[in-house]
């Protein structure tokens, strides 16, 4: 029986093949061909079946013949022959390789010759093949040492298809290209320090700019490309070219002027890399991350963009020994496609990084390449600037009369969600909008006249809930509101009025003593806005003045004035202070124009405009209600998270992928146990200390533990060297300010500092000591623990618990010497050194407004408490006041508060 085979997508095959007789005759050959879908597809695979007589033994002998394809450029010339014994009936396979390339050529053809031994029959004996030529213009590109802009396969990773010469550049050589999302253009930079466009379609090369110093930067004026391998990507939300070096620089770039600021050097995880890409990589984007490979210790980071900061997200899975490339492609509905060109055994292949946990996944080996040419840099074109994307809102939300919108601070004139407000009544005007910390539920307060309303806002949609009518009438024409961390609404007016309403969902409202001092008003803010505050301070904005207040107490009304605005107030004004670090946010907003500030609470005065808000005149601000987290360490090895309102539920944090499923930390030392965690407000993760000096990073989700190292003595710490942890218990926080060292503290008045946790070298400062006798410092924080836009606070205060005494003391940090600012309570231990248990300590918010700790106390004679209990602690008395009734689960180790 005759039979003729063809498959598609590119290799088109004929042949003939005879059918047997039976087993007592000759045997019978027939054949049959997979093949690839193109030249870059694999190999062409002739399977021959013996069939019919399987007595004795037979062969096959094949090879190919060029025609219009030619040998060793288009396939692999191939000869040799497949075997069958007596008896063997199983199909043997013939592999006939194809050779990629990256020509555009017309289609070509060989062939194979098979010729059967003796005692086996094969009618038709030519398999002809016809190469469809798949290479041309793909989707993804890069240059090449050899002077090439290269395309990559559409939809394929890794197959090159199309090849040109980069003409335009002279003498000079690209050593990083990326599109820039503004224009879509793909942007060149050579080693002489000069911007170039490429044709991706040409390859022609135009000249944009040449690196130079901007003028405005004074602290460290650019001068040279440090001669070290390089990275570059587009930001793009301020639309600046990022320039890093494996020896640590970091440039941000004006291509279209060249100018170029430096800003502070790699630090951190990393101290220098070369493969870099920001997510959200599309015109519009508000927001983005900066993620980085350093192939040295085969990590996955993000860089804070102008500090430099490192910070570490996990390990590639494999050892990878240079980059020649990374980038990410951001989809319409958001999605981000990330994509690396990393050397792994010597191969250069393209992986798909998983932005989440930096783990990289082969999707194929690059080629076909020249002998001995390289990938120099790669990039994956954006989406058209036009493009409508899904973006996550801002960090802030704001209403305009007629809209909810939500920005960045950093970039307010790109708006992240913009939604028409639905559902008001006719003649209604909206006058301000904030955040209900206790919630997180947006709040619009609108009016028809003097009748005040209240409306749930959804930001998403717009749409607002039925009216809340306040139950006392609004009196003035301009309005400030604020919801305290508590939970009750501040409404003031530029009459003076002072209204508290006490039930957000009814609308019930009280009328306090008008604001005296000023009449003026026009805004208002609470401190420490965010979950598990207690407290806040209250401030009050004076448009007509110009000045900031704090109204204390806010029942009575009675300002006390802060200074001034240094900023001529005209037009409509907003105002809100984030939780996290205490900065205050003001829009002025003059005509149409709403221009962003952030103020200085202790001073009141606004800084320069940081730029125009989209949109149209702002009539209200406020912050994304923060998140918070409280943390625990158990004695029985497992991390937890607290809930704020109710310690007795915990759930523990574990890896989801683990097999088995394990539920206590994994990845510590051999008979180590943590003693301590604390939250490194720097880059926001959970760091420990082990018994044994170990030093940990912990997955806040997984709870797998990082060892960065043994704690050990300072070379140049010659007074008291260390030598071990030494103490029943011990407590442990980051000082927020400078290099952020990490103090740790113990019942045996040990008191340790480690500037620098990759390289967790120990000095030991001052003993603990007191004016009252001896003590047993048991826990231990900071104040002021975040970080701000401008970097580090300026200052902070050490507080420690001392359990011996059952006080709450400030501690001199180098000298140790402790004094004493209260007792946690008027009667009553919450420590035993004869029965030594572990406690936890810590403080977060702008304005300290979150200060916790864990103990565990006697139940009896020569017994504890099987379980911790979470305090309050107010830090200006020392009182220790109980969260609900215990925290469950095993006893705490450490306590740490993550607030972001």
């Amino acid at each position: 029986m005759n039979s003729s085979i063809r498959r598609a997508l590119g290799v088109l095959v004929a042949l003939v093949a005879a059918c047997g007789t039976d087993d007592d005759g000759p045997s019978t050959l027939t054949v049959d061909v997979q093949v690839p879908s193109g030249e870059g597809g694999g190999d062409v695979i002739i399977t021959a079946h013996r069939t019919g007589g399987s007595g004795g033994s037979i062969s096959l002998s094949f090879a190919t013949l060029g025609d219009s394809a030619v040998e060793t450029s288009d396939f692999v010339a191939s000869s040799g022959s497949v075997e069958w014994g007596d008896g063997d009936t199983e199909s043997k396979t013939i592999t006939i390789p194809l050779v990629d390339d990256v020509i555009v050529e017309p289609s070509e053809m060989f062939v194979v010759e098979l010729d059967p031994s003796s005692g086996a029959e094969l009618e038709t004996r030519i398999v002809e093949a016809t190469i469809v030529d798949d290479d041309g213009p793909g989707d993804k590109y890069a240059v090449t040492s050899a002077g090439r802009l290269v395309h990559f396969a559409a939809n394929a990773y890794g197959r090159l298809s199309w090849a040109l010469d980069i003409t335009g550049l002279g003498t000079e050589k690209i050593i990083g290209i990326d599109f820039r999302p503004v224009d879509g253009k793909l942007y060149a930079l050579t080693a002489q320090g000069s911007i170039y466009t490429l044709d991706p379609t040409t390859g022609v090369a135009a000249r944009v700019s040449t690196l130079a110093a901007d003028p405005a930067d004074t602290t460290s004026p650019f001068t040279a490309l440090p001669g070290a391998e390089l990275g570059v990507d587009f930001d793009p939300v301020t639309d600046r070219m990022r320039i890093v070096s494996s020896t640590g620089q970091n440039l941000r770039v004006d291509v279209d002027t060249g100018r170029v600021t430096t800003d502070a050097a790699i630090n951190g995880t990393s101290t220098g890399f070369t493969a870099l890409a920001h997510n959200n990589n599309i015109a519009p984007a508000c927001r983005t991350t900066l993620y980085a490979i350093d192939v040295a210790t085969n990590r996955f980071l993000t860089q804070s963009p102008n500090t430099g900061a490192a910070v570490g997200v996990g390990g590639l899975g494999f050892d990878a020994t240079a980059t020649s490339g990374f980038d990410v492609f951001t989809g319409a509905d958001g999605k981000h496609t990330a994509v690396a060109l990393l050397t792994v055994d010597g191969v250069t292949g393209s992986y798909a990084i998983d932005l989440g946990s930096g783990k990289g996944t082969l999707q194929r080996f690059v080629g076909p390449l020249e002998p001995g040419e390289t990938i120099v840099s790669f990039a994956l074109p954006p989406l058209p600037a036009s493009s409508p994307v899904t973006q996550r809102e801002g960090d802030f939300f704001a209403v305009t009369a007629t809209d909810v919108i939500s920005f960045t601070r950093a970039a307010p004139e790109k708006l992240c969600s913009s939604k028409p407000i639905m559902g008001l009544d006719a003649g209604e005007i909206v006058v301000g909008a904030d955040l209900r910390t206790s919630t997180g539920v947006l709040y619009a307060l609108t009016r028809i006249g003097t009748a005040g309303k209240l409306h749930r806002l959804d930001s998403t949609s717009g749409n607002v809930s039925p009216a809340i009518p306040i139950s006392v009438p609004l009196q003035g024409t301009v309005f400030g509101m604020d919801f305290h961390p508590t939970g009750v609404l501040r409404i003031v007016s530029n009459t003076g009025q002072n209204l508290r309403v006490t039930d957000a969902d009814t609308g019930v409202a009280m009328t306090d003593s008008p604001l005296n001092g000023a009449g003026t008003a026009a805004e208002a803010a609470y401190t420490d806005a965010l979950p598990g505050a207690a407290t806040g301070t209250l401030y009050i904005l004076d448009a007509t003045a110009d000045r900031l207040r704090i109204q204390n107490p806010p029942n009575s009304g009675t300002l006390i004035d802060v200074g001034p605005l240094g900023v001529d107030i005209t037009g409509p004004v907003s105002f809100d202070i984030d939780g996290r670090n205490n900065i205050g946010t003001v829009v002025a907003t003059v005509g149409s124009s709403s221009q962003l500030h952030t103020m200085d609470l202790a001073t009141g005065a606004l800084s320069p405009s940081l730029g125009t808000i989209a949109g149209g005149p702002v009539l209200g601000i406020t912050r994304a209600t923060p998140e918070t987290n409280l943390y625990g360490i158990t004695e029985d090895n497992r991390l937890v998270r607290i809930s704020l309102t109710n310690p007795s539920m915990v759930t523990v944090m574990q890896d989801p992928m683990a097999m088995p499923p394990v539920d206590t930390i994994a990845g510590l030392a051999t008979n180590e146990q943590l003693v301590g965690i604390d939250v490194r407000p720097n880059d926001g993760i959970i760091y420990g200390v082990g018994n044994l000096g170990g030093v940990y990073t912990i997955n806040s989700f997984s709870a797998r533990a990082n060892n960065l190292g043994k704690l050990a003595a300072d070379p140049m710490d010659t007074s008291n060297p260390f030598t071990a942890m030494n103490g029943a218990a011990f407590g442990m926080d980051f000082d927020p300010t400078g290099t952020g060292a990490l103090r740790v503290v113990s019942t045996s008045e040990q008191n340790l500092r480690i500037p620098n946790l990759m390289m967790p070298r120990v000095f030991t400062d001052g003993a603990l000591t007191s004016t009252t006798g001896p003590t047993d410092a048991i826990a231990a924080a900071y104040t002021n623990s975040y970080m701000t836009p401008q970097g580090p606070p300026a200052s902070t205060t050490l507080y420690v618990i001392d359990g011996l005494s059952g006080q709450l003391m400030i501690q001199s940090p180098t000298s140790g010497a402790l004094t004493v600012v209260g007792p946690l309570a008027a009667s009553g231990a919450f420590y035993d050194p004869a029965m030594p248990s572990h406690s936890g300590f810590d403080i977060a918010g702008g304005n300290n407004g979150i200060a916790l700790a864990a103990f565990r106390r006697k139940s009896g004679a020569g017994t504890l408490e099987a379980f911790s209990r979470l305090y309050r602690i107010d830090l200006a008395t020392g009182a220790a006041t109980e969260i609900g009734n215990g925290i469950g689960g095993a006893p705490l180790r450490g306590l740490a508060i993550h607030v972001r």
